[in-house]
């Protein structure tokens, strides 16, 4: 969930295991990470 707005989030992406993605760039990096990396 990303892009917050009058308390809500605009946004919202379902990533599947083996999927590959990229943090929101507003935490000021560029972070890619890979979905099964979370739950090992």
């Amino acid at each position: 969930m990303t892009d917050p707005q009058d308390g809500e989030y605009r946004e919202q992406v379902v990533h599947r295991p083996g999927e590959w993605f990229t943090l929101p760039e507003s935490i000021g990096a560029v972070v890619t990470m890979n979905v099964d990396d979370l739950f090992s």
